[in-house]
């Protein structure tokens, strides 16, 4: 799952065409936490989730999308 999250989020963030370190000051998380979810590394939290579902203006179910 966090593979799919991770692929999520940075199509969604490549959509919009942000850099790692812009969505990363947006969400209030470091550039290297956007990249090691961006990789699959690590699970993020739900609050996690919520800040960058925000600073990417979509609904947080969205990074869910590969997950089914």
């Amino acid at each position: 799952m966090d593979q799919a999250i991770g692929a999520a989020l940075r199509d969604l963030r490549e959509d919009r065409d942000l850099s790692a370190r812009q969505l990363a000051s947006d969400a209030d998380v470091s550039a290297a936490m956007i990249s090691r979810i961006e990789n699959g590394q690590v699970s993020p939290s739900i609050t996690m989730l919520n800040a960058l579902a925000k600073a990417l203006n979509v609904p947080m179910v969205s990074l869910f999308r590969e997950t089914a």
